[in-house]
């Protein structure tokens, strides 16, 4: 058998192993959201504040696609250990507000909050970020900013 017929042969055989791995799995994010968040048996808002790990693990395990998990605490900077970790390992800025530090190279990469967010501790959330674009159970379509996403509206600040 020729090398080009093997690797014909072995392209097919990965290829059918991901379709097996990925069988039941749904490549659109937005709908996979949805299910999944009709599953819970709780409001929207619920979810997010408390369950938001479960969902999105959840998800995770029925979206085909790849996708990053971000949290508040990788903006927000809650001990000196994980500042001098951010400042030595990628020169990351502090950036201070109030008793707030926030990592700047998240929030250039991701996106900066208002100036009541920034002046306050925001809460504990982890989310999806997609193709551009930062997704939850409240927010299925997904948002350019993170900081858009109603938990952080939502949020008492006062």
């Amino acid at each position: 058998m020729s090398k080009e017929i093997r690797q014909m042969i072995d392209k097919v055989k990965n290829f059918k192993q991901f379709v097996n791995e990925n069988e039941g799995k749904q490549n659109n994010l937005t709908d996979v959201i949805l299910s999944v968040r009709d599953e819970f048996n709780c409001s929207y808002e619920e979810i997010n504040q408390g369950k938001c790990v479960d969902f999105v693990d959840e998800v995770m395990d029925r979206f085909s696609g790849n996708f990053e998990t971000l949290t508040t605490s990788q903006f927000v900077i809650d001990d000196d250990k994980k500042k001098e970790y951010l400042i030595s390992k990628y020169n990351d800025q502090m950036l201070k507000y109030g008793d707030i530090e926030w990592s700047k190279n998240m929030l250039d990469e991701y996106g900066y909050p208002n100036k009541e967010l920034m002046d306050s501790e925001p809460p504990k959330h982890i989310w999806i970020y997609y193709n551009g674009k930062h997704y939850d159970a409240e927010e299925p379509n997904g948002v350019d900013n993170p900081w858009d996403l109603p938990i952080f509206e939502e949020y008492n600040w006062f």
